[in-house]
C-alpha cells in the first residue's frame, strides 16, 4: 500500500467518524454518540470532517492521475469501504464502552435503528439476541 493510499484510508476513516457523529446527533441516537451533549457531538463531527479534509488536501499534491501516483478506481472503492466500515466499527466499539452504564437499557422492545436512541450497539445486539432466544423457546 502506497503512502497516498494509506493517507486516503485515514482521510475516509476520520471523515466517516464525523459523519456518523453528526447523523447521530441530529437523529437523537445517543447509543452511538461520543458525548451526551448534542452540541459537543456536532462540533466533534464537524471537526473530524473539516480536519481530515484540511489534512488530506493540504499535506500533498492530490490532483494526480491514478495510473501515475494516485489511487486507482478499484483500490479507491476498496479503501473507501474499509475506511467507512472501520469508522463504523470504531464508533460502535468506543461508544459501547463509553456508554455502558450511562445509556439507559430500558425494557421497551425497540428494534432496528430506534434501539440506538436508548441503547448502545452492544446492548441492542444483546437485547435482540435474548429476544430471539426467548421466541425460539416458546415455539
Amino acid at each position: 500500500m502506497s503512502d497516498f493510499s494509506l493517507q486516503y484510508l485515514i482521510w475516509v476513516f476520520f471523515a466517516s467518524v464525523g459523519v456518523l457523529q453528526i447523523a447521530a446527533a441530529f437523529n437523537g441516537l445517543r447509543g452511538i454518540q461520543l458525548s451526551n451533549n448534542r452540541r459537543l457531538n456536532l462540533f466533534v463531527g464537524a471537526a473530524c470532517i473539516l480536519g481530515s479534509y484540511v489534512w488530506f488536501f493540504s499535506s500533498a499534491q492530490r490532483n494526480t492521475d491514478g495510473w501515475k501516483s494516485g489511487v486507482e478506481g478499484l483500490e479507491q472503492a476498496i479503501l473507501f469501504l474499509a475506511g467507512s466500515a472501520g469508522a463504523a466499527l470504531f464508533t460502535f466499539a468506543i461508544t459501547s464502552i463509553i456508554h455502558r452504564s450511562r445509556v439507559s437499557n430500558t425494557s421497551r422492545d425497540e428494534s432496528g435503528i430506534d434501539a440506538l436512541r436508548t441503547r448502545t450497539v452492544w446492548q441492542a445486539l444483546r437485547s435482540n439476541a435474548m429476544r430471539e432466544r426467548a421466541l425460539k423457546a416458546t415455539r
